[in-house]
């Protein structure tokens, strides 16, 4: 896993290397100019055909933009120059660029021109120290440049973006491409950082990743995290090396959650998948489910002795049977998989935290459902989602996952979160988190970790919607029908 810092964190990051290793903080700037120069340069060739816009702060971050926009000059680059100071004074690192400006022969704007056209521009107004709204000369040059509609390189951060949340303060700036620096920071993974962002890349600019004093308590989960933690199939497996995975459907009108979560579980990978519902409608979820699933009533599902993993909650209702039947799969020996309609019992129950030692209870709440765990607002839990998923897992005593861009997995004494930054919009969709469900129950049928397979199943599920786009689909018309069947190929290049 990438490590992932906190504001206070990548500041004694810094302080280290330039303290304590003697690294001089211009060799930092001038490492940080060159990656962020390089991503123009990669993009707009020749550059001379290609105007630009760099517009710094009066800090570090300005510096740094300051820096790359004298390395592109010398490139043949064409560009103009804006530095805005408001009330402030520029820190010594941007002071010394800005003079390098000077002598090359730079003539610097007064504010962010609005009768010109960019192909691209630089932002450097604010770092990751920035904690209120912006205002001023800075809300002002950040309206301008996002009224530009030109491709936006961020450096190390969107300016305006929290980054601890990934909340936006006030006007902020909307990048096509934000180059981090050092490390990534928890405010560009999660939340909703990703509308600000554009594509993220990490430059390391000579910061050694070992910090002492400083264990990440947040990583990235990446492709050869997944690599590495699955476990490869012997030639001589059959089905029951793969587990069982139990749905538990709910009424008639409900069973698309139940038959969705299935097809997650079955092209997940699980041995042996099985629906299980009332008798009155096992002829209607055989008539929509693929021949591979079984059927089975509810009830000697659940008393069931072998083990299975049971999900409970897509499509499931929350009538008096919904809440017999949750008693029941709490009171039995399985795994469970809690989401939906599930989870909205569970919040209004008084069962909580739960006191079940004989299996893990897996949750995987979207912010509405975890506002109720909680008894809050959706507000409170996207404000910061950090904070939010230790809360839910204390709260629940269960392993959690918090759905949405930047998903957050967290289990009962770690002392790690995983982020899972992958998906599209695709899956804003009713069925997406039922398929999740299911593939989540799959992989922990499979022998990961609770852990493991919330994390892992989040980055398949996240990538089964890539996917699609990366063939030419339309993220308003890919189905969660379509992520499932994606799931094949998406196992085999992770695994």
């Amino acid at each position: 896993m990438k490590p992932v810092l906190s504001q206070v964190e990548m500041a004694a990051a810094d302080r280290y290397a330039i303290e304590q290793l003697k690294i001089p903080a211009s060799t930092l700037m001038e490492h940080a100019a060159m990656a962020i120069a390089e991503r123009v340069s990669q993009r707009f060739s020749p550059l001379k055909e290609f105007p630009g816009l760099v517009v710094a702060g009066p800090g570090n971050n300005g510096g740094d933009v300051l820096a790359a926009a004298r390395l592109l000059l010398d490139k043949g680059a064409v560009i103009d120059v804006v530095i805005v100071e408001g009330q402030s004074t520029l820190s010594k690192e941007c002071q010394a660029q800005k003079e390098m400006l000077v002598r090359a022969g730079v003539v610097f704007q007064a504010e962010v021109p609005t009768d010109k056209v960019y192909a691209w521009a630089l932002d450097g107004l604010f770092g990751i120290g920035i904690n209120r709204p912006t205002e001023g000369d800075f809300k002002k040059a950040i309206a301008a440049m996002n009224a530009c509609h030109t491709f936006v390189v961020a450096a190390d951060i969107p300016s305006g973006l929290n980054a601890d949340t990934g909340q936006p303060l006030g006007e902020c700036i909307r990048a096509s491409e934000t180059v981090t620096l050092g490390f990534y920071k928890r405010g560009l993974v999660t939340g909703k950082a990703a509308d600000f962002t554009g594509a993220l890349s990490l430059a390391e600019i000579g910061i050694p990743r070992t910090i002492p004093g400083i264990t990440p308590a947040v990583g990235l989960v990446e492709q050869k995290d997944v690599a590495a933690g699955f476990p490869k199939r012997n030639p001589s497996a059959h089905k029951g090396s793969f587990g069982h995975v139990i749905i538990v459907a709910g009424p008639m009108p409900q069973l698309g959650a139940a038959v969705i979560a299935a097809c997650g579980a079955l092209h997940a990978g699980a041995g042996l998948v099985s629906v299980a519902g009332e008798p009155a409608v096992l002829s209607d979820l055989r008539k929509l489910l693929p021949p591979e699933i079984m059927l089975e009533e509810t009830i000697p599902a659940l008393e069931k002795s072998r083990a299975a993993v049971v999900v409970l909650g897509p499509g499931m209702g929350q009538g008096d049977p919904a809440k017999a039947l949750l008693k029941t799969a709490l009171a039995s020996p399985h795994p469970l998989v809690l989401d939906a309609d599930a989870l909205n019992l569970l919040a209004e129950s008084g069962l909580l935290p739960l006191a079940r030692k004989q299996a893990p209870v897996l949750m995987t709440p979207h912010p509405k459902e975890a506002s109720r765990l909680l008894q809050t607002t959706v507000e409170d839990v996207e404000k910061s989602r950090y904070d939010a998923i230790n809360r839910l897992v204390q709260r629940t005593g269960a392993v959690c996952l918090l759905k949405g861009r930047g998903t957050l997995v967290k289990s009962p004494g770690a002392p790690c979160t995983y982020v899972i930054n992958e998906g599209t919009a695709a899956l804003a969709k009713g069925g997406s988190g039922d398929l999740l469900a299911g593939c989540v129950a799959a992989f922990l049928s499979q022998g990961l970790s609770p852990e493991k397979a919330l994390a892992f199943g989040a980055f398949a599920h996240g990538r089964a919607a890539q996917f699609w786009e990366d063939r030419g689909e339309d993220a308003r018309s890919i189905t969660p029908t379509q992520v499932a069947k994606a799931l094949s190929q998406v196992l085999k290049d992770l695994t």
